[in-house]
């Protein structure tokens, strides 16, 4: 969860290492992240983390702290930053045992660049700035439902796939479309702009981002994955507390689509805007059996594709 709320922060990254999951007992630092440009919570420049969840903050994170500040030297020290992160939150009835002391203490013991120490609480409150990290672990971490109205990638690939039988996979979906995965992939790594698309409904251009994501390098998926969420209407981007940033996705007419020759019946114009996939409507044909694929997804080469998917799937 750190690592991707920091991916979801940070806008310039060169250096990342955060061991997790079947690697997360891995010995050596929790974290090692270099980022040329800060965010909440992430200082510019290097950075070591160490993440815990004992119930003794205090005495464990000082352990851990002393421990690890006798490897590097003064020099490397001097440089970089020292951030210890416990999942619970600091509450203490000792008047001399706040995190600011510990943070305090930390700091007149060895010189490192800067110490910094986070909690459960600033934990909540960054999970609130960086929305599709909430979501997806919320999910499939803890188990709970998200906030109504927003999903994260994962949510809505799960659901999407559902609807075909056999179920859908990503190359079927991107057969013939290299060349607009592509400058898909692009224009989300921009740290502004958007990129429009159309199509005969809403849930097949959000199902061509989130599956073109899902493609792209390990590396890249991580990044857009934890910056992208799909927002289903505009109470939940007023919930999400950031109303401007799913306000370009605009509903074009029939009328304006037969003046631009579009020829194009029921037909969206759905943007992508920066790192994020956002819906503004949500009145598109029942999603049925009757359902109608992509037009690349009725070509015969489309057929050969899935089955070749599918046998090396």
């Amino acid at each position: 969860m750190v690592g991707d709320l920091i991916r979801a922060t940070a806008p310039d990254i060169s250096s990342f290492r955060f061991p997790s999951r079947d690697t997360g007992n891995v010995r050596g630092w929790d974290g090692h992240l270099v980022s040329e440009a800060g965010g909440l919570n992430v200082p510019d420049g290097e950075s070591y983390w160490e993440i815990k969840t004992s119930k003794d903050a205090w005495g464990e994170g000082l352990s851990d702290f002393r421990k690890r500040s006798s490897k590097p030297s003064e020099e490397e020290r001097a440089a970089a930053t020292f951030i210890f992160v416990s999942s619970r939150t600091w509450d203490t009835f000792n008047t001399d045992r706040k995190i600011e002391d510990w943070v305090k203490l930390c700091r007149g013991e060895y010189a490192w660049k800067n110490v910094l120490c986070l909690d459960a609480i600033a934990l909540d409150g960054w999970l609130d700035k960086c929305p599709a990290v909430a979501a997806n672990f919320a999910s499939y971490t803890l188990g709970l439902q998200p906030q109504r109205g927003a999903r994260s990638t994962d949510e809505f690939w799960d659901e999407f796939r559902h609807m075909f039988k056999p179920l859908l996979i990503e190359e079927v979906l991107l057969c013939d479309r290299e060349r607009e995965v592509a400058q898909l992939i692009e224009a989300l790594l921009r740290p502004d702009g958007s990129t429009a698309f159309i199509s005969d409904s809403a849930e097949e251009v959000i199902a061509f981002g989130v599956a073109a994501i899902r493609t792209a390098k390990p590396e890249i998926r991580a990044f857009l994955d934890a910056r992208t969420i799909i927002v289903d209407d505009m109470d939940a981007a007023r919930a999400l507390g950031d109303v401007d940033k799913f306000e370009p996705v605009a509903r074009r007419s029939q009328e304006q689509h037969a003046e631009e020759g579009l020829g194009m019946s029921s037909s969206f114009a759905l943007a992508i805007r920066s790192v994020s996939v956002h819906q503004a409507t949500r009145r598109c044909s029942s999603l049925t059996s009757g359902f109608a694929l992509p037009a690349a997804l009725r070509r015969k080469r489309a057929s050969a594709a899935f089955r070749e998917a599918r046998s090396s799937a």
